[in-house]
């Protein structure tokens, strides 16, 4: 039995070797088409499996013939199955299951996510060195966190050794997918606000089906993307009710940093060397430093909460329609 990732992203299977051959005929999958062995790790390309090779070949030779065939395989490649977009994301529903799930697993879910916190805390206000390790290993920590409370979610055995059950195969692209979203969504934040929130928001589902449908780092942003633009007003409200504790925090932390930027710095003359700079310069780091351990403090006791509001919505648009054929 294999597994395949479509043209648009989407994960089908188990499905038998005939009907692998079968969407080869069709053109719906070619040489270059990801499958995995079920029970394996590591996603080949078709063209890698002497068992495909005639079926390969065979739908080539007629792919330039076969007007029809290519037009079908243009329209399916940015295609997203019905079943991904057809119910409406039930936000107040993820948020009321989120809650929920904290009660009745308090100690484990509040328990993960506060040791991941500790963990990439200490990392960050660590040396230079421990930011860059902790930026490598957030996105297997998180993932690790995604495993956890989606096992609880399904009503499986989870545990704390989970946050580090993706230390393996899968940290390279839990790697990537964290690192390059959060580069590209903090280069978008800088340069203006407002593509680096829709990046965000977009890419939220991008770690979890890595983590765990073991997808590709960069077909899992699209195929979030994808999913989350289908319903974006929905996955907007869900994310500003799930982080609503620190959404405030940080527009309060913006003013605040403004309130002082204005009140010492606004026609000051910046002569570097004086001793009147150095001292405003103090000020500064100081009220930054307190903001960030400020905000950090936050995040614990929001990421609980919007971790389990978030992957109830994962739920809703992955869980139901994996293994399914559009």
């Amino acid at each position: 039995m294999y597994k395949m990732i479509g043209g648009d992203g989407v994960q089908y299977g188990p499905v038998t070797a005939d009907q692998l051959r079968e969407w080869i005929a069709e053109h719906r999958a070619n040489r270059h088409t990801l499958v995995q062995l079920e029970g394996g790790m590591e996603w080949v390309p078709l063209g890698r499996l002497s068992e495909f090779a005639d079926a390969l070949v065979a739908a080539e030779k007629t792919w330039e013939h076969d007007a029809e065939a290519r037009a079908v395989a243009d329209e399916r490649a940015g295609e997203i199955p019905v079943q991904y977009t057809g119910a409406r994301l039930p936000v107040m529903d993820c948020l009321g299951q989120g809650w929920a799930l904290l009660g009745r697993n308090f100690g484990l879910t509040v328990g993960g996510a506060a040791l991941l916190w500790l963990m990439l805390t200490v990392m960050a206000f660590g040396t230079c060195v421990g930011g860059v390790i902790g930026l490598a290993v957030s996105g297997p920590l998180y993932g690790g966190l995604t495993v956890m409370y989606l096992k609880v979610i399904r009503g499986q055995e989870a545990s704390l050794k989970d946050l580090f059950s993706l230390f393996g195969d899968a940290f390279v692209p839990l790697m990537l997918v964290w690192v390059v979203s959060w580069v590209v969504s903090e280069l978008g934040l800088m340069l203006c606000i407002l593509p680096g929130v829709l990046l965000k928001i977009i890419w939220v589902f991008g770690l979890p089906l890595v983590a765990d449908m073991r997808m590709p780092f960069w077909s899992a942003l699209e195929l979030s993307r994808q999913t989350v633009m289908r319903q974006f007003l929905p996955v907007v409200g869900l994310l500003l009710l799930a982080y609503l504790p620190l959404l405030v925090f940080e527009t309060y932390a913006i003013y605040k940093i403004g309130v002082f930027v204005s009140a010492n710095f606004a026609g000051f003359g910046f002569d570097f060397a004086s001793a009147e700079f150095r001292e405003k310069m103090d000020a500064f780091l100081k009220l930054a430093s307190a903001i960030g351990i400020q905000e950090q403090l936050v995040l614990l006791l929001n990421l609980p909460f919007a971790t389990a509001s978030v992957l109830y919505a994962y739920e809703h648009f992955f869980k139901r329609t994996a293994g399914q054929v559009g």
